[in-house]
C-alpha cells in the first residue's frame, strides 16, 4: 500500500507561505491572499517575492506558482475558490507542542 506522507517543502519561501496561511487561520481567495502577502512582506521588509502592478493590486507570479506547488504537494487545498490548509494541527496539540518546546 502506498504511503501518502507529506514532504516538507524545500524552499524557505514555500515554508514561509505555509506559516503565513496558517497564521491567517481562514480561507482566502487568491486576490485576498496576494494583497495580504504584499502588505505583510512590504511592512516587514521581507524579500521572499517580487510583485508587479496588476488589475486588482500587486501580484506575485512566483507566489501564485508556489501556492500551486503546495497544493500539488498536498499541503493546501482550494475549496470554492478559497485557499486554505489541507491539514491543520488541533489547537490542543499546538499548546502541547509549544509547552514542550518552551514557547
Amino acid at each position: 500500500m502506498a504511503s501518502s506522507r507529506l514532504v516538507k517543502p524545500v524552499y524557505k519561501k514555500q515554508q514561509f507561505l505555509l506559516s503565513f496561511i496558517k497564521e491567517l487561520n481562514e480561507p482566502l481567495t487568491a486576490i485576498e491572499f496576494q494583497k495580504l502577502l504584499f502588505l505583510y512582506l512590504t511592512k516587514n521588509n521581507l524579500p521572499y517575492y517580487d510583485f508587479v502592478p496588476y488589475l486588482y493590486g500587486s501580484f506575485s507570479i512566483q507566489a501564485g506558482e508556489d501556492i500551486n506547488t503546495l497544493q500539488a504537494m498536498g499541503w493546501l487545498t482550494d475549496t470554492n475558490g478559497k485557499i486554505q490548509e489541507k491539514y491543520s494541527i488541533p489547537e490542543k496539540m499546538m499548546r502541547l507542542i509549544s509547552a514542550f518546546l518552551g514557547l
